[in-house]
């Protein structure tokens, strides 16, 4: 068996002088990411230092066709942003060009250009991205026509055209030219492992070893090493990894968002940044050095539990109601309100005003998906930290909380808009809010 191994970047991948074509063969699946996947590599990409690891692609080679064994959803995923950038910066240009405003134009016309080059083989005009029937159709409507400015077909029923149009007018919605430009580099540096093999045989052996029950060391692995090598007792460690534990089977998933909210909610109060994967290990490697830390991570740990309580599936106006609504955003500003109701002077009634609040907020947001998942998140980010910097207390920030979240939510001939619209197809969550 030959197996050729070869780190590359998604610009590697489009190189702008090759002839390279990227193919998904006719016996694998459509493309099947929704925009919860989607909007999860985006942010991952985004906030993620430049040349960030996204995992394997498996590949066969013929001459200058490639065959996508593995790996299909993320390079299909990382093709869809690179065309709403394209787009967003075609609007950009014409934007500048009826105002007369000449300010970074050239760098403009640029990016433009060398992004045609990603997409499409110079002098053929075909797509380096060969999907699969309708997705194929769709997918060379969308970048002929954004290539040329002018308007794609009409596709909006189908599944791959709303995902699109979601990272345009959703995950692009409020970018900046700086924006768009920091983001396309770190897009063309994100970084794969290219996996090439002879033949389909071999392609399927390698397939079955990535994904067989031998799993990588995860980010909670390392953190367990982190701890350790503080001289951390690893019954402590044991005693946090039970309550995320289930007749002995850890839920890692669920752990891992609990360590990356509990760094957001008690020790990052100055900036708007959430702690990422990548930068979680190093980032506690500095509290683990307290020696007691782990004990301020199982009781908040327990906190945690009691606001992401997935076991209760009814949707009701309590914590356990609220997490039904996808309201992960707001976990940094509760858990710090929950831990810390005493010291901020809040009573029992004020927590469920602040709970109340945030159901109301998180139902309209999950009718009308505004504003982006990761808007929500900064700001009540943000508001955590004005609590805590600004000393407020009591009314005063139940009242602040209304306030912060009134000037994001969607407004009411939004939500009429967005009911006349399918709202099911767009957010499953929204099931347990009607049938309830």
């Amino acid at each position: 068996m030959e197996i050729s191994p070869e780190k590359k970047t998604f610009a590697d991948l489009l190189q702008i002088t090759s002839n390279r074509v990227y193919s998904i063969p006719v016996y694998q699946r459509n493309y099947s990411w929704k925009t919860d996947q989607i909007e999860t590599l985006f942010n991952d990409i985004k906030d993620e230092d430049s040349g960030y690891y996204i995992g394997n692609l498996l590949v066969t080679t013929e001459d200058d066709s490639i065959n996508i064994i593995d790996g299909q959803q993320r390079i299909t995923t990382l093709s869809l942003l690179l065309l709403g950038i394209l787009e967003k910066v075609t609007k950009l240009i014409n934007i500048k060009n009826e105002t007369n405003n000449t300010d970074n134009m050239e760098d403009l016309y640029h990016t433009k250009i060398i992004i045609k080059k990603q997409l499409l083989v110079p002098d053929k005009n075909n797509l380096r991205l060969k999907l699969l029937d309708k997705d194929h159709e769709i997918w060379a409507d969308l970048v002929h026509s954004i290539v040329s400015d002018d308007e794609p077909g009409k596709w909006g029923k189908y599944s791959f055209y709303k995902n699109y149009k979601y990272i345009q007018e959703k995950l692009f919605q409020d970018f900046t030219h700086k924006d768009i430009s920091d983001f396309y580099n770190k897009l063309n540096n994100v970084v794969l492992l290219q996996i090439s093999v002879s033949d389909l045989s071999d392609a399927y052996q390698v397939f079955a070893s990535l994904n067989s029950k031998g799993m990588p060391l995860t980010p909670l692995d390392l953190l367990k090493n982190v701890f350790l090598s503080n001289q951390g007792d690893i019954k402590k460690w044991d005693e946090l990894r039970a309550i995320f534990s289930y007749n002995e089977d850890i839920n890692s998933g669920k752990m891992t968002q609990f360590v990356l909210n509990n760094y957001d909610a008690f020790e990052n109060m100055t900036t708007s940044s959430s702690i990422t994967k990548g930068k979680l290990v190093k980032l506690y490697t500095k509290v683990f050095k307290s020696k007691n830390y782990v004990d301020i991570l199982i009781d908040n740990a327990k906190i945690f539990q009691q606001i992401s309580n997935i076991e209760h599936t009814k949707y009701d106006y309590s914590l356990s109601g609220l997490s039904q609504l996808d309201s992960t955003t707001s976990y940094p500003l509760l858990m710090y309100i929950l831990k810390n109701k005493n010291h901020l002077e809040l009573t029992s009634l004020n927590v469920k005003e602040i709970i109340d609040i945030l159901i109301n907020f998180y139902v309209r947001r999950n009718v009308a998906l505004v504003p982006k998942a990761s808007n929500v998140r900064q700001k009540l980010f943000e508001l955590k930290n004005v609590i805590h910097n600004d000393h407020l207390k009591g009314d005063i920030i139940v009242k602040r909380i209304q306030e912060s979240l009134s000037e994001i939510a969607p407004d009411n001939d939004l939500i009429k808009a967005s009911l006349k619209d399918g709202i099911y197809d767009k957010n499953k969550k929204n099931y347990k809010i009607y049938i309830n």
